[in-house]
């Protein structure tokens, strides 16, 4: 009897096999901003004046070092802040803002509130050669919520007037320990002056009828900025399907040879404007933190203390700070820092073999567990009894199918192993014998001599009957069926 057959095919080799547009992992590890230790800092170290506009005091840390500062170094501080009564905050968080409000108060701060300054920023020593200026663009960062921040030693200045326009024309109520009060009256404080150094959206809820149009400068200056940039347009933003035009912009330079990179992180939303941005030649990764949105395009650089994700814009007062020249370096400097600490780059039509880490296919879902690198080899066992008679059998089959495009498998070389049980005679078939005239020959019978090995026909079908098991036997017998055009096949019973 004839035993099964043991079968290994040929290396499949799938270095160059396509997988689509995936997410790359990275090994960057993002290192945690200290802007709380940054302000508390520039605070510590104020002689003559705070200016702060924050909507949220609840730092005990921030006011502590506030309270300080006014009590021990008798500096004037003045605090635009919000009554801390939205119904976006919790009842431990008022509770902590009110605090704060009433320690601050006592100990002689000046507090307005105004629920239109969506800045949050802090001015030390306004005017004074020693002047110092954080910008907190997503909010004042906390020991439990770390949250970015920029010192702007050059834009001290321009922050005192925007706080002074925001102080003048945006105030609603003096707060004190009394409770809050009606501010005083409002000087004739232009609206539509230009600040050096800082664009501004400024947008008032009532305007008298003779006063002129409120300033909405951010997108327009961005929008040059992007425009005159030839070498380099580098961007930080949670929201890039949000604005269309940034998304041209960004096309464009690329098409142009700019060195065009985005940084973002994933929002299943943004799917299709990440590929569309990729295929264009703008590099894409994600961060864990992009929520401060800054532009670097040459030597300019933006940076916006609010997002631009807002369809439109909110009343009250936005402002973005705008270097150039000598005071981008240092900007560019922290984005490429984000940008070697990112997690995950955008590779468009990535193959197999270019993959060195974890990897995931993008799709419009969420980041799923991160795939396995590819494995030099594979070896694929097949369960059930299987006869491939070329490569192009085993290519076609259903375990291939599977192994090759499963991406789990990540394999670069696929080889199968299966076994063969040979397949017993068919009833239906007839044999053939020698013919007379070649059996003489051989000295065999005249009448109904077999061939060696016997041979059985079905139509055009021919089948080499093997009767033996030892291996030198069966390599001569699939020779002499090659040779034919044959089937070997095993006796029935």
């Amino acid at each position: 009897m004839i035993s099964p057959i043991l079968k290994t095919s040929e290396p499949y080799q799938y270095h160059d096999r396509v997988i689509g547009d995936v997410w790359r992992q990275l090994d960057g590890e993002a290192t945690p901003d200290d802007g709380l230790g940054m302000l508390l800092s520039a605070i510590g170290a104020a002689r003559q004046s705070i200016l702060l506009a924050a909507p949220w005091l609840g730092t005990p840390a921030l006011t502590e070092a506030v309270a300080t500062a006014v009590s021990q170094h008798r500096v004037r501080c003045y605090v635009l802040t919000t009554d801390g009564l939205a119904p976006g905050y919790s009842a431990p968080q008022k509770q902590a803002h009110t605090e704060a409000l009433a320690k601050l108060s006592a100990l002689g701060a000046i507090l307005q509130s105004s629920a239109q300054v969506h800045a949050k920023f802090l001015v030390v020593d306004a005017g004074e050669p020693t002047s110092r200026a954080v910008l907190c663009p997503v909010g004042l960062p906390a020991p439990d919520s770390p949250a970015p921040a920029f010192s702007l030693p050059t834009h001290a200045r321009p922050l005192q007037e925007a706080f002074a326009l925001a102080w003048w024309r945006l105030s609603v109520d003096r707060l004190t320990k009394q409770g809050p009060g009606k501010a005083e009256p409002q000087p004739g404080h232009p609206a539509d002056r230009p600040i050096d150094g800082l664009a501004l959206n400024l947008q008032l809820t009532a305007k008298p009828t003779a006063e002129a149009p409120a300033r909405l400068e951010i997108a327009a200056r961005l929008k040059g900025v992007l425009e005159t940039a030839q070498s380099r347009v580098w961007c930080t933003t949670p929201l890039p399907e949000t604005q269309p035009f940034l998304i041209e912009a960004l096309l464009a330079k690329a098409t142009a040879g700019a060195d065009v990179r985005l940084l973002t992180t994933h929002r299943p939303a943004a799917t299709e404007t990440l590929r569309k941005l990729a295929l264009g030649g703008v590099k894409v990764r994600l961060a864990t933190d992009t929520r401060a949105t800054t532009w670097v395009a040459d030597d300019q650089a933006l940076l916006l203390a609010v997002g631009t994700g807002a369809k439109e814009e909110k009343p009250g007062l936005e402002l973005a700070v705008h270097l150039v020249g000598e005071a981008t370096p240092a900007f560019a400097a922290t984005f490429e820092r984000s940008w070697s600490q990112a997690i995950a780059e955008l590779q468009t039509q990535v193959k197999l073999g270019a993959l060195q880490s974890g990897y995931q296919r993008l799709a419009p879902g969420p980041l799923g567990a991160w795939l396995p690198p590819p494995v030099a080899s594979k070896l694929i066992a097949i369960d059930s009894p299987w006869t491939a008679h070329s490569a192009t059998d085993l290519v076609n089959s259903p375990p291939h199918k599977d192994a090759k495009d499963d991406p789990t498998c990540g394999a670069l070389t696929l080889v199968y192993q299966w076994v063969v049980v040979p397949p017993k005679l068919p009833a239906d078939v007839k044999e053939e014998f020698l013919s007379p005239e070649e059996a003489a020959k051989l000295g065999l019978p005249a009448a109904r001599a077999s061939y060696d090995p016997r041979r059985f026909s079905r139509g055009k079908e021919l089948f080499l009957l093997a009767e033996r098991n030892d291996p030198i036997y069966l390599g001569w017998l699939r020779e002499v069926a090659n040779d034919l055009k044959a089937r070997v096949v095993v006796p029935r019973g």
